[in-house]
Parts: C-alpha cells; structure tokens; sequence
C-alpha cells in the first residue's frame, strides 16, 4: 500500500472444495485436471479470463485494473510492492508452461517469471525477466532500485536492478545461498545503501551478514554456528559431465576437506532432490534428507547433480521432465550415464556407488536402482512415491496429470507401471535402508509393502519407521537416529563393501523394526 492506494490480484481459480483439491486424485471433469494435462484452451481457463491486477484508491474511491486478457498471455501473480517513494508498483507476473505434446499452455506451472513496474496510473514503466531465474522475490530499496534475490543454477544470488538505466547486477557470485532479510533492512538502513541477508553453502552453516548494496564490505553480524562451522571439515568442487545428447550437466561434488580431487576410488553417494522441480540450491545441510555436511565428514562423497525437470537453468531444461513421456526416465537416465562416467573417470570403482534422496528423491533413487541394478551399490529412499496408478487415483489433484499429461492409468497402464518402482521390484537388486514417518502424506503401506516384496526376493532391506513423523523428519530425536543408519548403511556397503549374498533366509528381515518415536 502507497499513498492511500492498495493493490490486490484476483483469479477466480476454485472449481473443487479445497479438501477434495488436495489429496482425492485427478478428476476429469475438473478444470484444474483440463488445465494440468493441456486440454483446457485459454478462453475457456477462468484462472487466465478472470485474472486481474486491481488498485484502490481509499480517499476518493477509485479503481483501476489491468486483465491479464488483454495482455501477451501472461497472469499477474502477485503485487510486490511499492517504491520507497510510493510513485512505482512492482507486479510479480509468471508465463504459462508449455509442454511437448500438449495441446495448450498450462496456466498452473509456471514456465518463467517476470517484474512489471506501473505508475500510480497503471501505465507500465519498464519489466526485467531472466529466464534462468527460479524461486525469486524482491524489493524496492530507494525509489528507482530493486534487490532481488533469485535461484540460478544452484545458487542463489542477490541482485540490484536500476529502472532508471535498466540495469541487473549481481551482488556477489559466491556460490550459496543469499537471503536478504527485508524486515531487517527496513529497521536499520533507510538510505538504501547497504543491505542485511544471510548466507550459507554446503561448507558454511547460516550467519547474519551486511555489505554495502554493491556487495562490497561485507562484514558477519553473528556467529551463532561458530561451533557447527569449526566442527565440520568438508570441500566443494564444481564438476561437469557431457550426456550422449550433447548437453551438459553441472553440479558439485563434496568430500572430505583433506580429500583429493579429482578423487580416487572413493565412495560416492548420488543425491536427488524432492519435489520434482525445485531448484537444488547451494546451502548448508546436515539432515538425512540433505546430507551436504553429514556423509563428507564421515567420509562419504556426495554428488548433488541437477537433471532435467529442476528450476534455476531456463524453461528448456524445467521442462523436460514434463515433455511427452519423459517422467520416470529422463532424469533416471541422465544420472545413469553421469554415474556411469564417474566409474569412467576412476572417482569410484564398482561397488561403491549409492543414491539417496526423499519424497520425489526417495522415488529417484528407487527408479534408479529398478532400471538400472548394475550401477548402484545400495539406496537409502525416504519418504518415497512408489506407485503413481495410486498417486494418480487419490494423491494431489495435478500433481500426476501436469506430469504425465493426457495418459491415464486407465489408458496407458503400462506407463504408470513402468514409472513406478512398486511394479518392478522385481528388477532391484541393490541393499536398501527405507524411512517413513507413520503420519505421512504418502500411504505408508503402499512402502511396507515394497519392503516385504524385497525381503521376499531375498533383497537386503531395512525398514524403519518413525512414529508421529510425516512428509521428512522434524524431531532431532528422529534426525540423529536416521543420521547414524544412514551412515551405518553406507559405510557397510559402498566402504566396507560388503557382498550382499547369498541372499538371507526371507525370515530374518519380515519384522520392520524399529519404530523410532518422538
């Protein structure tokens, strides 16, 4: 709100309640399912038609509005707010994704988002838009500058854009994560000249800091995980690799501190990201679900490596994942042909490869190990999505249709069941140590059945189930207990390499303890 004005953004979106939205499965006649598979045209989206950017003026009753219809197709997504002096808006506005294969623009993903700045008229001023840009938001500092702060490959950065000569700086290139702290800034600098974030990074656990706006002098304001920082003793290096395609990935591998690289004959364990879709950003990370810091300081090498599908490299690489029938393939065969070159390269031999990850991750790494059993010495899933016929008929309402578009269970069930790993079990080979919270959003039954089906087949497999937790662990009780199986997993069988067979009796490995409680 400026000057007696206030902005507001409305869409019209609602066709379901929003208990059956949530989690009761695609239904057909929706307009969401339409929108998510592609099948809805423009004129007929109420989320795009009814999609206006709406400003009041609260002394003399006016109002003034833009529709996103008579635009180029884009949707006002959010009004972030004015400038110090109050004479410029700044509009959040996204581009609808458009996917191979589907026969219209997809109002509810966004492809690439973009920074619309109106007068007190709404006359449009000026727009910046990076295509690479993911997970942005920003604020006006002085009348005429914006901080941003934005994801790019695997950081993200801040950055001081000028309306005045259109110009996008970046603040610092360091690789992590940068958070300004907005709130901060507004009690303590009120000249726009120096800002106040955070920072962290896979060596550097969060610290206050504050620099001038040009990222010069920086200075840390806190040293509340001084002990956390001097505890830990790991490195990070940048790595590429070059896909059959052509096209090259690009992450980070993390060791040791007094390890070498490029490294030797070392474990390595693959890690995915949830979601599937956010970007996998540099920051500090000591959890089960994140082990950036825990598995190198027990000396166990982490690759954390983008595929297609993640935000933070342009709308291209995003959205490949959701391209024709890519889901469940694309991004389990790139890391294939990755970790196939890390055993190229002499990183590590066979044998002393794992994968890990939770949610979209925990699926990740148990596609891996069904389609590829050869690569992969043991996985360590979380909170897995198994089953996506299941997904599909009583999960999120677009989740599976957005992802596999206009192919239905009911049409195509060799699809779902060839992305999902509950069908192929039978393929996995690899030792695996599964954890799931007994509340979380993903049947757990749909996980303990898989883990009967390993245990039948005379797979190790280790099951552990913690009592009260839900999508993740939240309790440290939880974490610290998870934290030492996991290494203890990890360490048995891509360190200590131990031969998984012959294979136990189905027996020794039917009761799933523990059960680990708050």
């Amino acid at each position: 709100m400026a000057q007696n004005q206030l902005t507001l953004i409305y869409s019209g979106l609602q066709d379901r309640v929003n208990s059956r939205q949530d989690l009761d499965g695609a239904l057909l006649s929706s307009l969401v399912y339409r929108d998510a598979v592609g099948a809805l045209p423009p004129d007929e989206k109420p989320f795009f038609q009814n999609n206006e950017l709406l400003l009041f003026n609260l002394e003399n009753q006016e109002v003034q509005s833009i529709r996103a219809v008579d635009g180029d197709g884009d949707v006002f997504g959010a009004a972030e707010g004015w400038s110090t002096d109050g004479q410029t808006l700044m509009v959040q506005t996204y581009a609808p994704a458009v996917f191979e294969r589907r026969e219209h623009p997809i109002y509810l993903v966004t492809e690439s988002i973009a920074y619309r700045f109106y007068n007190t008229n709404l006359a449009e001023q000026g727009q910046v838009a990076v295509d690479e840009w993911a997970s942005s938001y920003g604020k006006f500092v002085s009348p005429t500058t914006v901080l941003f702060a934005a994801g790019i490959g695997t950081n993200i950065w801040l950055y001081t854009y000028d309306l005045t000569t259109d110009e996008l700086q970046v603040v610092s290139e360091e690789p992590g994560t940068f958070s300004p702290r907005f709130d901060t800034n507004a009690h303590i600098i009120n000249d726009g000249s120096a800002i106040v974030y955070t920072f962290s990074s896979f060596l550097s656990p969060t610290e206050l800091y504050r620099s001038n706006i040009d990222g010069t002098e920086p200075q840390q304001l806190t040293q509340i995980n001084t002990a956390v920082a001097e505890a830990s003793d790991t490195r990070m290096d940048a790595v590429t690799f070059t896909l059959a395609n052509g096209q090259t990935r690009e992450g980070w591998l993390l060791q040791p501190a007094d390890a070498a690289f490029p490294p030797e004959d070392v474990p390595i364990v693959v890690w995915q990201e949830g979601g599937p879709g956010p970007m996998m950003n540099n920051q500090w990370g000591t959890s089960v679900e994140a082990p950036f810091a825990l598995l190198p300081n027990f000396d166990i090498a982490v690759l954390v490596m983008p595929l297609a599908g993640h935000d933070g490299y342009g709308s291209d690489f995003s959205n490949a994942l959701y391209d024709d029938a890519n889901f469940g393939q694309i991004d389990i065969d790139e890391m294939s042909e990755i970790s196939q070159q890390v055993l190229d390269r002499g990183w590590a031999v066979y044998g002393q490869l794992g994968i890990s990850g939770c949610s979209y991750g925990g699926y990740f790494a148990l596609q891996s190990i069904a389609c590829h059993p050869d690569l992969y010495a043991a996985a360590n899933p979380q909170c897995a999505l198994i089953d996506l016929v299941v997904e599909w008929s009583c999960g999120y309402a677009t989740v599976m249709p957005q992802l596999q578009g206009p192919r239905m269970p009911y049409t195509d069930p060799q699809e779902y069941q060839d992305d999902s790993p509950s069908y192929n079990v039978d393929q996995i080979v690899a030792p695996v140590l599964t954890f799931y919270g007994t509340e979380d959003l993903l049947p757990i039954t749909l996980n303990e059945n898989l883990h009967q089906q390993l245990v039948d087949q005379e797979v190790l497999a280790r099951m552990i189930k913690f009592i009260g937790e839900g999508h993740g662990l939240d309790a440290p009780s939880s974490q610290l207990y998870a934290a030492q199986e996991q290494i203890d997993w990890f360490r048995t069988y891509l360190v200590e390499r131990l031969d998984p067979g012959p294979r136990p009796g189905p027996g020794q490995f039917r009761v799933m303890l523990p059960l680990v409680g708050r």
